[in-house]
């Protein structure tokens, strides 16, 4: 891994973390005792066809989700991922996780670009989505909140992966959630966990996670991150619903 250097927002998410794919059974984080800057198989979920294409979720129309009828999968109004009956927009430590005009909140990393998009996963019009393009390896854009001590913490997106025109081998979209003994993302790591990667290019699909924060954490950053294959000269994939929820260990 690279060294980093305490007080860089941009070091902790441009990094590679090493593959430690979670499945969704709230295991407790790795405890990471690197002093570090500050930051930075999925379930179908979405219409039944890839945004922009005709029964997908896109289209000028305010990014209507095609077929899927409208108000499904919504509580109150708003996405409920994680299914328990809480609108995920109620629940959410995270500022604009539904991209409902743009792409306020975040930050994005390095050459990459983050970009609002009509194309929604849900019927919750008016709406979209945050687009990440590239031509790098590995791209990035993350928010940062305050969480103070042990928490069990849960991460859910939506996500769509644009299938690349040259490559047969898809970008992959995942989440990446770090914690911090420091406020703002600064400070020793408190540990990480990140989802399994998506790679469907068909429909929207839920990526999610789970970890555990520990007594000294103070601040958590979620990243929306890409993973273009060497094959492929540039990925685009579109979030959507970004769920970032803690509650009693």
């Amino acid at each position: 891994m690279r060294a980093f250097h305490s007080g860089d927002p941009a070091s902790m998410i441009a990094r590679r973390l090493s593959s430690l794919a979670l499945v969704l059974g709230l295991l407790a984080c790795s405890v990471d005792d690197r002093t570090l800057g500050a930051p930075p198989g999925p379930t179908e979920i979405g219409a039944s066809g890839a945004p922009g294409e005709e029964g997908g979720a896109g289209g000028a129309e305010g990014g209507a989700a095609g077929e899927r009828p409208s108000g499904e999968g919504l509580v109150d109004g708003c996405a409920d991922l994680d299914t328990d009956g809480v609108a995920d927009c109620e629940a959410t430590l995270l500022e604009n996780g539904t991209f409902q005009s743009d792409v306020d909140g975040w930050t994005v990393l390095g050459e990459a670009e983050l970009g609002w998009e009509p194309e929604n996963a849900l019927g919750d019009l008016p709406s979209g989505s945050a687009k990440l393009s590239a031509q790098l390896p590995r791209a990035s854009a993350y928010q940062c909140v305050p969480l103070d001590g042990k928490h069990l913490v849960i991460a859910y997106a939506s996500a769509w992966v644009e299938p690349s025109d040259d490559s047969e081998d898809p970008p992959q979209a995942e989440l990446e959630v770090t914690f911090f003994q420091g406020e703002g993302c600064s400070g020793v790591s408190d540990g990480y966990f990140e989802t399994p990667p998506s790679a469907d290019s068909s429909a929207w699909t839920t990526i999610q996670a789970g970890g555990q924060s520990m007594e000294t954490t103070q601040s958590v950053s979620v990243a929306l991150v890409g993973v273009k294959p060497s094959s492929a000269s540039e990925l685009n994939i579109y979030f959507d619903n970004v769920m970032l929820k803690a509650q009693a260990p």
